[in-house]
């Protein structure tokens, strides 16, 4: 029962992670060169 508990968290906290990382990552690169957020 533990093993489901802690695979739970494990389980959302990479949800959680990749689901920042994933824009935070494609955002960056595209925020970096471009600092004008107007031009989009």
């Amino acid at each position: 029962m533990e093993m489901l508990q802690r695979l739970h968290v494990l389980a959302v906290m990479g949800f959680f992670l990749v689901g920042l990382s994933l824009p935070a990552a494609m955002g960056q690169p595209s925020a970096a060169p471009a600092p004008s957020p107007s031009s989009d």
